[in-house]
């Protein structure tokens, strides 16, 4: 069984502006806008990074412990995923 990388749904574009991402949901007419953190981790896994990279750039670039730059981005993306903003899968 293939899945699919994660993306954004049809209907929500991003925009990077200092260094915080803005989600524009044009079907709901709803906006996001992301933290510096998540907007890295969302950048990474947009971009075709895996899990392990994506926490690896996270706790580089934030200083933090693997334990809370894995419950950020499992809390990233569920929010993501609940708000109806992204599809695939986070590659491991």
């Amino acid at each position: 069984m293939t899945t699919s990388p994660l993306r954004l749904r049809d209907g929500v574009v991003a925009q990077i502006l200092e260094n915080e991402m803005l989600l524009l949901d044009t079907v709901g007419g709803q906006y996001f806008d992301l933290n510096p953190s998540g907007t890295v981790m969302l950048d990474c896994l947009l971009k075709g990074g895996s899990r392990l990279a994506t926490l690896a750039l996270v706790m580089e670039r934030f200083a933090v412990e693997r334990d809370r730059a894995e419950a950020d981005l499992d809390a990233l993306v569920g929010a993501l995923r609940r708000a109806g903003l992204v599809d695939g899968e986070v590659a491991r």
